[in-house]
């Protein structure tokens, strides 16, 4: 992993830009990221956050070759109801893999991939942290050049895999406990999401109904103070094992397994387990925009607390025809830049264990 190094500091650009008011938050981050995958990836995030934490986000990124994505978060929280809309589009390179290699991270194909993803959720807060909701979205792809199309590339593979196109639309019933003291850098409690969706999708040909549940747990735990955090996630889910790509889990990236190429793994089963130790180092970091209170009264008079996170992530999604499960573990380290009240600047870098593959993330969040 050592030797890649220098293609991480080569492509190092951070330009934080924080306009904090006394009734609204701006936050823009624009700059580059690095990866085996893509290479050098542009990337922009933008936040705006009020005083009633009504919070909207958009991303940008750009992939190269006239591929990337953009994806947005609208979140409205209100005493008995909270409203969040999310969506995606895509278009990027769809690549197949063998799945007989634990840490070959070379594609065997490549065709061009269309994704577009819609989210909404509303849910009910009933007091104690317990909430219950519902969800509906909408999911289609479309590939230019479907892999059926090259039975050659298919059969070399020995391995029965159909990156098929079409659309999948899907109503579910959600329930949990919000109990983190920050949706968005928890320093204390838990959270906890179950969901079930039914849904039908049309691949194929055919249209066939489809059910799926999922689970998602997060705890946070201090050591000592707030500076010294131990946190975990574990996530999984499971539907029916013939279902099309579209409708499967995928793992890998930011999300997931963090080191491993966004999507590389899925299947109709997945589990994924996470675990940091976030340490804060440095405290009321002045703002840089303390300049401006004196000409404008507005402007809120922030400070900043940076530190530094150890992690590993591991999970592994079904894969057909395989019947077992496996275990696909990374490490990785990054550094963190915390801004009042709700954003967290974060740059990451993983490598799985099996592999010297290096993926390098730099995004306003935490990771989980």
């Amino acid at each position: 992993m050592l030797h890649q190094f220098y293609h991480i500091l080569l492509f190092i650009t951070i330009s934080l830009l924080s306009i904090p008011t006394a009734h609204c938050r701006w936050f823009l981050l624009p700059g580059v990221s690095y990866s085996n995958e893509f290479g050098i990836v542009g990337a922009l995030v933008f936040i705006s956050e009020n005083d009633q934490r009504d919070r909207f986000e958009v991303r940008l990124e750009y992939y190269g070759e006239e591929e990337g994505q953009v994806g947005g978060r609208v979140f409205i929280p209100r005493e008995t109801v909270e409203w969040t809309f999310e969506g995606r589009y895509q278009i990027a390179e769809q690549k197949l893999y063998s799945p007989y290699f634990k840490s070959y991270h070379e594609a065997l194909g490549v065709d061009i991939r269309y994704w577009t993803e819609a989210l909404v959720s509303l849910d009910f807060p009933q007091g104690d942290g317990f909430f219950w909701g519902v969800q509906t979205g909408y999911r289609a792809i479309y590939i230019k050049d479907d892999f059926q199309d090259d039975p050659d590339l298919l059969n070399n593979t020995e391995y029965d895999v159909v990156y098929t196109q079409g659309y999948l639309t899907k109503v579910g019933l959600r329930s949990g406990f919000e109990r983190r003291n920050n949706r968005y850098n928890s320093t204390a409690g838990y959270y906890l999401l179950a969901q079930t969706d039914g849904g039908i999708y049309r691949a194929w040909d055919e249209i066939r109904p489809m059910v799926q549940s999922t689970l998602d747990f997060r705890v946070y735990h201090a050591i000592g103070s707030y500076n010294t955090l131990v946190a975990f996630n574990a996530k999984g889910g499971a539907t029916q094992d013939d279902v099309p790509y579209f409708c499967e889990f995928h793992i890998g990236g930011s999300a997931s397994l963090r080191g491993v190429p966004v999507d590389r793994y899925s299947g109709s089963r997945y589990y994924v387990m996470r675990a940091e130790l976030r340490q804060m180092l440095l405290n009321d970091i002045p703002s840089p925009f303390r300049i401006f209170k004196s000409l404008y009264p507005d402007f809120a008079d922030d400070t900043y607390s940076a530190g530094f996170v150890l992690f590993t992530d591991m999970g592994d999604a079904w894969r057909s025809g395989e019947g077992w499960w496996g275990v696909r573990q990374n490490i990785g380290a990054g550094l963190r830049l915390a801004l009042p009240p709700d954003v967290v600047g974060s740059i990451d870098i993983a490598t799985p264990l099996d592999s010297d593959h290096v993926e390098f993330y730099l995004t306003l969040g935490q990771s989980f």
